[in-house]
């Protein structure tokens, strides 16, 4: 092979920088632009590339197989701030056969580690500048990862905002190749990785609270020895400049309220085709209902599954209890369902964000006071669980609000609260079989008849209202009741299979929480 001139050199090394300098993800982002590892792969991809720009004639497989190994990121970089001596000094090691100076490995690298970069003047620039090729690497854990502030996040596309709520909202992101490491693989992801990022507003001390309480659950859930596919858990947690950002699995179908709009958002935003993310649905209301019963099936064994307790892998193993404590269509995410016995028309759905949960520890050293791991149960998780937000149209009678007459000591939500919900949910998604978008519409007019909220619920006429008597104080809405009744006569399914689910949801209904079906005990 003829030898390489310093006009070759130098063309060769400006095609590799040339390649990268168009790579880059957020461009012109001091503190965010980075450059995905598949692409410095790219750079140095094709005949010749790496010989050209260490100015060798040839290298041995071993040797090319060990600079692509351990060495790209640390070449870029030197072409980045445009090192020359130190290519020159690379490819002449590599031709005696020497030690390479540095790795991949050592990145990113303080300046004390980069003494053999002869030129002084070069190891500010090489610290300074080595962040655009050495993004974060992200690992599925329960424990949150404290990113330094110097590093950038692999977020390759960004679409902002796409659902928020009290405290934070979430991002649709996806993660560079090479990554983010799974956690029961030795391998990152080969190609990109679309999460939901859960961020979060400035806080107030208050919400501080509620924050650190979400990520605490979230912990919980993740270290549990057992798990349900109805459940999201988190893939991550990580801590960069200042901020908690929560990964999640991403829901490619949105989630229950956007299905209740058939595809809408609260303005009447067509969000996506509802007809071609769920065919047929609107169709057939028959099938329609025994999908959602289903799905609302999978949900009741969730609450179970929290319900009852997990055991976490933390060396005490003790059982937690939670309660979910928010349920409600925007906390029900739906994914596209491929299991090979046949997907679900409605989707596959899944319950989400566990900010509000309420939970107890099994702790075995005060188990005396309960005569039963049953007497414990029931006192703890459903006694004194404080509302954390301000009551909502799905949360029951026993959390207070406008229509409790300004209760000022709130008695708990709990598990008993989740029950409630689940049957406020129930009776929407039943609304939604029968007549779609606009029947649920028309239910939420009649719950909401003429009261300032759209709670299910209302204070009795002339009573005072008492944490101690419910059930006397209260009372499910009677427009919902005359409502879900006259589907009976009305909807075109056979008259058993909707007086079947109204019934249920009316024993749902219960506005005293000790009546209440239990999570186990719910039929669908």
């Amino acid at each position: 092979m003829a030898a390489r001139t310093s006009a070759d050199v130098k063309a060769a090394r400006k095609r590799v920088g040339t390649y990268l300098a168009s790579k880059i993800v957020h461009a012109g982002s001091v503190t965010e632009e980075f450059i995905p590892y598949d692409e410095i792969e790219r750079a140095w991809t094709g005949h010749d590339v790496i010989e050209a720009v260490l100015c060798v004639a040839e290298l041995s497989t071993d040797g090319l197989e060990r600079i692509r190994k351990n060495f790209l990121r640390v070449l870029s970089i030197l072409i980045w701030i445009n090192g020359t001596e130190c290519l020159d000094d690379i490819g002449n090691r590599m031709v005696e056969g020497r030690d390479l100076p540095f790795k991949d490995t050592g990145l990113p690298a303080g300046l004390d580690s980069l003494k053999w970069l002869e030129d002084p003047l070069l190891r500010p620039k090489f610290q300074s500048l080595q962040h655009i090729f050495v993004p974060a690497t992200l690992c599925e854990s329960s424990e949150v990862q404290d990113i330094n502030k110097d590093c950038r996040l692999p977020f390759q596309e960004i679409s902002e905002d796409v659902s928020s709520g009290a405290y934070g909202v979430v991002d649709k992101v996806t993660i560079a190749p090479f990554h983010f490491f799974t956690r029961h693989e030795e391998h990152t992801n080969q190609g990109p990785k679309i999460v939901a990022c859960k961020k979060y507003h400035s806080a107030s001390s208050l919400a501080r609270h509620d924050i650190e309480r979400e990520l605490y659950n979230l912990q919980l859930l993740k270290e549990s020895s057992t798990s349900h596919e109805h459940i999201l858990i988190h893939l991550t947690i990580v801590h960069h400049r200042g901020r908690h950002l929560i990964l999640l699995p991403w829901a490619d179908r949105h989630d229950l309220d956007h299905f209740l709009r058939e595809g809408k958002d609260h303005t009447a935003k067509q969000i996506y085709d509802f007809d071609k993310w769920f065919p047929g649905v609107l169709a057939d209301p028959r099938t329609t209902l025994e999908s959602i019963c289903r799905q609302m099936r999978h949900i009741a064994d969730a609450l179970k599954w929290l319900h009852e307790g997990i055991l976490t892998h933390r060396a005490n193993r003790n059982r937690v209890y939670f309660a979910h404590m928010d349920l409600k269509p925007d906390n029900v995410l739906i994914k596209r369902d491929d299991i090979s016995s046949g997907p679900s028309k409605v989707g596959k759905w899944i319950l989400c964000d566990f900010g509000l949960s309420a939970f107890k520890k099994d702790d075995q050293l005060n188990t005396t006071q309960f005569s039963s791991m049953q007497d414990y149960f029931e006192r703890d998780l459903s006694m004194n669980t404080p509302a954390r937000r301000a009551p909502g149209a799905y949360q029951p009678p026993e959390v207070g609000g406008p229509e409790s007459d300004n209760i000022t000591t709130l008695t708990g939500a709990g598990r008993g609260g989740d029950i409630w919900a689940f049957g406020c949910v129930l009776a929407e998604v039943l609304a939604f079989s029968i007549g779609g978008s606009s029947f649920v519409h028309d239910f939420r007019k009649a719950r909401k008849g003429v009261h300032k909220t759209d709670y299910f619920y209302e204070k009795r006429a002339n009573l005072v209202a008492s944490s101690a008597h419910i059930k006397k104080t209260y009372q499910v809405r009677p427009g919902i009741v005359k409502w879900l009744r006259e589907l009976v006569g009305t909807a075109s399914l056979p008259k058993t299979l909707v007086s079947c689910c109204v019934e249920t949801i009316l024993q749902l209904l219960e506005t005293d929480r000790e009546s209440r079906p239990k999570s186990s005990e719910v039929q669908m």
